[in-house]
């Protein structure tokens, strides 16, 4: 628990106590085999060989130190790092479950609104998310699903949704048969395409457009969630309304570091979230 000054101080005092306790026992042994004659020769190397066990003792110490604090450095990084994984895996479950919370929340909304317009249609409702919380659930462990994956699930948003607003919605889904096998954050999608509902049904023109599509470029994946519209500044959204944008902030910069881009486009008629990380493929 010495710090390197004072474990290099108490070495340096050791290896002096034992390079003159050395000299010393071999001096007098010295004196006894071969008697004063042979000392006078001897006392004149005294302070060479002093000088010379000294310097074995401290670098077979500072040898064995450095060995030493290396391994102990080794271990503590190891265990930083898989202490920092396990934090990191906490903290995205956390996010997502949050998430998770927000999308049912909104499901029953919808699913109040549909239930006195249409039973037929509310029955549905309940079918789609059926599914979707079969596929919550089947995946519920998972940090990362391949995009062909997170592309289901928001087909069953998108049908809870397209039966809401019927003719005043229009989704296109274009996934490029080389993306689909790149892992995403699961559910990281999911509060984009709700916002890209549920805040271009107040700005854009009937019906409203929503677009989702992915593609790869040299060592990275593209996703683009788009929507016609207008963006609508944090003053006129609801209470609730920052929660899924912070939540996939969050997620990214947790899971990616500096290695990804996070980029909301205002456009005069048109809003663009556009999100680009290395590319990781699923094993299939």
């Amino acid at each position: 628990n010495l710090s390197p000054a004072k474990l290099t101080a108490v070495m340096l005092g050791f290896s002096i106590v034992f390079g003159v306790l050395w000299v010393a026992i071999d001096y007098t042994t010295s004196i006894f085999l071969w008697g004063m004659a042979f000392a006078s020769i001897f006392v004149r190397q005294t302070i060479t060989v002093v000088l010379t066990n000294i310097a074995i003792y401290f670098g077979w110490s500072l040898l064995y130190f450095s060995l030493k604090l290396l391994l102990d450095w080794n271990y503590e990084k190891v265990r930083a790092e898989n202490a920092l994984d396990l934090a990191r895996t906490a903290q995205l479950q956390t996010l997502r479950y949050q998430l998770d919370s927000h999308f049912l929340f909104n499901v029953l909304n919808t699913m109040s609104v549909l239930i006195d317009k249409n039973k037929e249609s509310a029955k549905y409702v309940i079918s789609e998310l059926s599914d979707f919380l079969r596929y919550s659930l089947t995946h519920r462990d998972a940090l990362y699903l391949p995009l062909s994956e997170e592309t289901k699930a928001m087909t069953h948003y998108y049908r809870i949704q397209k039966l809401r607003f019927e003719d005043k919605l229009e989704v296109n889904i274009d996934i490029s048969s080389d993306a689909e096998s790149c892992l995403t954050l699961s559910f990281l999608l999911h509060p984009l395409i709700e916002n890209s509902v549920k805040y271009g049904m107040k700005t854009s023109p009937h019906p409203l457009q929503v677009s989702l599509s992915a593609f790869t470029k040299e060592e990275y994946l593209h996703i683009r969630i788009s929507n016609t519209g207008k963006w609508l500044e944090k003053k006129h959204h609801d209470p609730s309304s920052g929660t899924g944008l912070e939540n996939v902030r969050k997620r990214l910069e947790n899971a990616y570091s500096n290695d990804h881009k996070f980029e909301i486009v205002e456009g005069d008629e048109q809003v663009d979230v556009q999100i680009t990380i290395p590319i990781e493929r699923a094993d299939i």
